[in-house]
């Protein structure tokens, strides 16, 4: 078979009362699987687009909290400060981005389906929600980092 050729598929159903019939013909072009990666490197382009423009929203927000209850906490937090707890810190921002990016697969899965377009337009909801999420995380951390008793 030419790579141009289309693949027919035909599909019957078996009766056990009755002949068999013949349901319907589908034919399938050779192309047809490059077009569905087409569309998932062009789905997955747009969510990595979309996403990584509002990361650094993101980092800001919790950067924002983070360093709100280090200055709260002065002067007692500046005694905090060693490698050890930075190291910490490194490793909890890191673990903060990584979280972030669960946001792909519902974007992913969303835009593979019927509500593509309105999606793209109302995606920001799931940013605001899990921006908001990770600010009340990130609080309860810092808190009890900068604001221990007996420390």
């Amino acid at each position: 078979m030419s790579p141009s050729r289309a693949v027919t598929i035909r599909t019957v159903t078996v009766s056990l009362l009755g002949p068999a019939k013949e349901d319907s013909m589908i034919t399938i072009p050779n192309d047809a699987p490059a077009a569905g990666m087409a569309k998932w490197r062009e789905i997955a382009s747009e969510a990595i687009r979309s996403w990584e423009r509002m990361r650094l929203v993101y980092c800001g927000v919790l950067a924002l909290v983070v360093l709100v209850h280090f200055v709260g906490a002065w002067p007692a937090s500046l005694k905090r400060l060693d490698v050890e707890f930075l190291m910490v810190l490194f490793i909890l921002a890191v673990l903060a981005n990584v979280l972030y990016t669960l946001a792909y697969i519902p974007d992913v899965f969303v835009q593979l389906s019927e509500f593509r377009q309105a999606w793209r337009r109302m995606r920001w909801g799931l940013f605001i929600i899990g921006t908001a999420f990770a600010a009340i995380v990130t609080r309860f951390v810092a808190m009890d980092m900068f604001f221990r008793q007996g420390q």
